[in-house]
């Protein structure tokens, strides 16, 4: 079931947390950056090496993960950029499953990771990467 309303993803959120909360012990979460940014995309080529490599470069202490639900060559974009940056993710995910579930899935890597916070954004930059703080 499809469902727009933000309450509904929250208590998703709350239950992957909970989930994950005694999988995280002291000395993960001190090995693991706490800024995870996690940006859903579907066709985005375009924008997302320049939107990368704009937070990566603001922001040292920042972790940025892609969500791809297997568009154009947005993928190959960040797996190229990975490569050459620790800091750089990519999940690629088969078919379009839509920008909520990505969004759960990046908290959900996060969650495993350990991360501490989280940010999602547009990969066309109606989010401003100098607006993270």
């Amino acid at each position: 079931m499809w469902t727009s309303h933000p309450s509904y993803y929250a208590r998703i959120f709350v239950r992957i947390v909970e989930g994950f909360q005694e999988s995280c012990s002291p000395a993960t979460l001190k090995r693991v950056p706490s800024l995870l940014v996690i940006i859903p995309t579907y066709n985005e080529a375009e924008n997302i090496g320049d939107l990368v490599l704009k937070i990566t470069s603001l922001y040292s202490d920042a972790h940025v993960l892609v969500v791809d639900d297997g568009s154009d060559e947005t993928t190959q974009i960040v797996e190229r950029l990975a490569s050459t940056n620790p800091r750089i993710f990519s999940m690629k995910r088969a078919g379009k499953g839509g920008r909520g579930s990505a969004v759960l899935d990046g908290f959900r890597y996060g969650l495993q990771r350990g991360y501490h916070y989280f940010i999602e954004m547009d990969a066309d930059f109606s989010h401003k990467p100098e607006e993270i703080a």
